[in-house]
């Protein structure tokens, strides 16, 4: 009697339960809007930016997005790299005078792939993920060897 009860209920869990996660994992309601996204309206493809010289703000990120809230990058001093990254994260030499620059992206997982591209004299950064978060504001910062004239920010997660 108790084991066809316990069939009865692990079916029925069978039955009603894969729906569900299979519904669950076909629909994500978290936001996916944030005023710092901005598409180009055009798109000339460029050399990528060496993943080495791209890094994500780990300290003091709310000063970081203070800095930003008016203007897409700003040009940092060696004191503010160590400020927002935790030690003087100087890159790998690449033979070219290396700026640091404090920069706009937005998350749309908590650790996404981060492709940062040249087209002309625009820099386009992108960050996509696997899952469903809300898009978050999260500043970077850029090693870069000239400063861009826009910065245009895009993000995209799947499930």
């Amino acid at each position: 009697m108790q084991l066809r009860i316990l069939v009865g209920v692990v079916l029925a869990l069978a039955v009603n339960g894969v729906p569900r996660a299979a519904e669950a994992q076909t629909q994500c309601r978290a936001s996916m809007k944030n005023e710092w996204l901005r598409k180009p309206a055009a798109w000339q493809d460029g050399a990528e930016v060496n993943g080495s010289l791209v890094r994500p703000v780990s300290r003091s990120v709310s000063t970081a997005e203070a800095m930003l809230e008016k203007r897409d990058i700003v040009v940092l001093s060696p004191s503010s790299v160590v400020k927002f990254l935790g030690r003087a994260d100087v890159p790998p030499s690449t033979g070219r005078r290396l700026r640091p620059y404090l920069v706009r992206a937005v998350f749309p997982t908590p650790a996404p792939t981060l492709k940062v591209r040249w087209s002309a004299n625009d820099l386009h950064v992108f960050a996509g993920g696997l899952g469903c978060f809300a898009f978050t504001k999260q500043p970077i910062v850029l090693f870069l060897d000239r400063e861009p004239t826009s910065i245009y920010v895009m993000a995209s997660a799947a499930l």
